[in-house]
């Protein structure tokens, strides 16, 4: 094993088979851990879309002598659980109750039932049948969405339609029922490869625990697979480093056009609309993501419960002085290791989404000729050191998932330097980064769809999803 003390909270382990143990210690009632997977929906093979969506909502089904409501009673009885998907990973996490004696007892039932469900996913035909089904309906909604259909014809447009990062987040339902059981439960079996999997903590739960838990369930695994003479074919590993070899080939649109042709889809209500604005990034390791951030945040980005900050420029630009729309639907700074993109996302009436093009991009105007100044950096700063500690403290989900991005992008002394290294952001590199990528003349993209109003075909704008 290879063991690495970042601080005095954070460590991380490599295991002998090269999975990896990410664990920041933080002393409170409550730990969260879980298996996170280097791989997501970024990954899904052409024609398989939603694959590994899929994957994630079977895999808390069932294992070998854990049918799916005895799974559940235990690990609830012992905190909380879920599952979720991300363009570049897939987390299985669980909240447990660490406080008093049986915190040891807890964590012990609750690593060796979520372990056993990641190692033998095991579902019959109709739960597949079931689970695809909830996926179609998730599809559904999202297509109704406006800004789905924006933030992925934007993606299209900064990165090209053929570039694996560009894959649409607005599926037809129908390509859905495109997965059969026999390949979805091949994917499943296939996940556990070491060489994906990152096994994080965070809370009242020592680094210690959880590598001997983590080592000592590979060991019982690779042990069984021996006996079994089972050699798993690890798939999913295979299929991701092809996928990373075609976007490092992939071009990048040049020159790139700031405002393709308006889209129209005939599944959006009547007079709803969707607009996004963006511009390519460096991706993960670069020395512009702290003033990124800090950027972020003033225009108005998430907090960790999905909604924007009331103070951003965003919102009272477009919302509280002109009352163009109710919320932003995305402000991020998206990053992986292999791209980035800053990206605007609003729904709003159809008949205002010029007008909120013309403010944001007035917005940047104003920022490159005036500036911002020092105050406003510091407050941002001071929301963002703000809503991580409410993060790390209150919301372990979200601090588990944030943790194996940092892993993912081989950067997990993160953990313990990220705030920091936002109070050490200056003014000066925040203009510096608005004006090296946000020129509205030259580099943010923008893109805009609209319901189907009818109109002769030849004289509507492009359209979209019209089976």
């Amino acid at each position: 094993m290879q063991h690495e003390k970042l601080s005095r909270s954070v460590e991380r382990t490599v295991l002998d088979n090269g999975a990896r143990v990410l664990s920041s210690f933080a002393r409170n009632d409550t730990a969260a851990f879980g298996f996170g997977f280097n791989i997501g929906t970024i990954f899904d093979p052409p024609g398989l879309e939603e694959l590994f969506h899929m994957v994630e909502h079977l895999l808390l089904k069932a294992a070998p002598g854990y049918p799916q409501r005895r799974a559940m009673r235990i690990l609830e009885k012992t905190g909380e659980c879920t599952a979720h998907t991300m363009q570049c990973q897939i987390l299985v996490p669980h909240l447990a109750l660490v406080k008093g004696k049986k915190y040891r007892k807890n964590f012990r039932k609750a690593f060796r039932v979520l372990s056993k469900l990641v190692a033998q996913p095991t579902f019959t035909e109709q739960e597949f049948l079931l689970e695809r089904d909830a996926v179609e309906r998730e599809m559904e909604e999202r297509a109704s969405e406006p800004a789905w259909h924006a933030y992925d014809f934007l993606y299209q447009t900064l990165f090209g339609a053929e570039n694996p990062i560009a894959r649409k987040t607005v599926i037809d339902p129908q390509d859905v029922r495109r997965l059969s059981y026999e390949t979805v439960l091949s994917y499943c079996q296939s996940l556990l490869e070491p060489n994906l999997v990152t096994v994080v903590g965070h809370g009242s739960l020592p680094h210690r625990s959880l590598v001997r838990a983590a080592d000592a369930f590979f060991r019982r695994h690779e042990k069984s697979l021996k006996q079994k003479g089972v050699n798993p074919r690890h798939i999913s590993l295979n299929h991701k480093q092809d996928i990373e070899r075609s976007i490092r080939q992939c071009r990048l649109p040049d020159p790139l056009v700031l405002k393709p042709e308006p889209r129209q889809s005939d599944r959006l209500p009547a007079d709803l609309g969707g607009i996004a604005l963006g511009c390519r990034l460096p991706s993960f390791k670069t020395k512009y993501r702290y003033a990124l951030e800090v950027l972020r945040c003033i225009l108005g980005g998430h907090e960790i419960d999905g909604k924007s900050f009331l103070s951003g420029d965003v919102f009272y630009e477009v919302r509280e002085k002109r009352g163009h729309m109710y919320h932003p639907n995305v402000i991020d700074y998206e990053v992986s290791p292999l791209a980035g993109c800053f990206c605007i996302c609003i729904q709003t009436n159809s008949s205002l989404l010029e007008r909120v093009e013309e403010t944001l991009l007035n917005l940047f105007r104003t920022y490159r000729r005036d500036g911002i100044s020092q105050s406003i950096i510091e407050d941002a700063k001071a929301r963002i050191e703000t809503h991580f500690a409410i993060m790390a403290s209150d919301y372990k989900f979200d601090f588990l998932e944030w943790m194996l991005d940092m892993e993912i992008g081989g950067a997990p002394e993160e953990i313990c330097e990220h705030v920091r290294n936002i109070r050490k952001t200056t003014r000066r590199e925040v203009l510096e980064v608005i004006e090296k990528f946000f020129d509205p003349e030259t580099q943010i993209a923008r893109t805009l769809v609209y319901p189907n109003s009818g109109e002769d075909p030849a004289a509507a704008p492009t359209k979209i999803h019209s089976d």
